[in-house]
C-alpha cells in the first residue's frame, strides 16, 4: 500500500572564514559563507537537515566521526516521519545527491518553504508514480516534514554546537577544477565525499557538495 503510506505522511507533512558565531533563532549556519572570486563557498542549513535525515536513514555506516556523533544524536527518533519518508524516497531511486538537489529548492532555516521551480519536476518524475502533479506535491509534503524535523528535535540547535567544525569546514581548499561562478556547499553530514550538479535556473550553476 505505498500511496497509502504516501497519503498518510503528508497529512502528517500539513499539521571570508567568518568570525561570528551562529545564534539566535534564525538560520544557525548562515553566517559561514566566504566567496573566492566568483565562487560562492558556504555552509547551508537546508542542505545539512536534508544530509542529517539521509544519514538517519541509510543502513550503511557513517564515514567519519562527527556523522557517528549525530546519528547518535538522534538516533532515537530514527522513526520520524521525516526520516521513514527520506528512506522511502531512496527505495525509489532518489540519491543522495538527488536529495542534496532538492534542498536547494527549499528556503533558508527556519522556513524551510519549497519554492516554485520547474526544475522540481525533474526530481518529481523519477517516483515511482506517473503522475507527476502527485509527485510534486509528495516533494512538496516532504518539505515540510523536513522543517517540521528541524523544530521538533531542536537541529538548529545541533548545528549551533557544531559552530567550530562547521566554521572549519567552510575555510577548507577548494578544489583546482571548479567552473567560474560555482557555489560550493560544505557538508560534513553529506554521505559521500563529492555531489555536483546544474541547477538551471534563474541561470546555470554548477553546485558542488563537499562532504566528510
Amino acid at each position: 500500500m505505498p500511496y497509502l503510506r504516501v497519503a498518510v505522511l503528508l497529512a502528517v507533512a500539513a499539521a571570508g572564514a567568518p568570525s561570528v558565531m551562529p545564534s539566535g533563532p534564525g538560520d544557525p549556519l548562515a553566517s559561514l559563507r566566504r566567496t573566492t572570486g566568483s565562487i560562492r563557498v558556504e555552509c547551508n542549513t537546508a542542505l545539512e537537515t536534508v544530509m542529517l535525515l539521509v544519514q538517519l536513514a541509510s543502513p550503511g555506516p557513517p564515514l567519519t566521526d562527527f556523522q557517528a556523533e549525530a546519528r547518535s544524536r538522534f538516533s532515537l527518533h530514527s522513526n520520524h516521519a521525516a526520516v521513514r519518508e527520506t528512506a522511502a524516497l531512496m527505495e525509489h531511486g532518489l540519491t543522495g545527491q538527488d536529495l542534496a538537489r532538492f534542498s536547494t529548492f527549499m528556503a533558508s532555516a527556519p522556513d524551510f518553504r519549497l519554492k516554485d521551480s520547474k526544475e522540481l519536476a525533474q526530481l518529481a518524475e523519477m517516483l515511482p508514480s506517473g503522475n507527476v502533479s502527485f509527485n510534486m506535491d509528495r516533494l512538496a509534503g516532504y518539505a515540510k516534514l523536513v522543517r517540521e524535523f528541524y523544530w521538533d528535535l531542536r537541529v538548529g540547535q545541533f548545528f549551533r554546537d557544531a559552530a567550530p567544525r562547521y566554521r572549519q569546514a567552510v575555510g577548507r581548499k577548494l578544489p583546482p577544477d571548479l567552473p567560474p561562478g560555482s557555489r560550493v556547499l560544505l557538508s560534513p553530514l553529506a554521505p559521500v565525499a563529492r555531489m555536483e550538479f546544474v541547477r538551471r535556473s534563474p541561470k546555470p550553476v554548477t553546485y558542488l557538495v563537499l562532504g566528510g
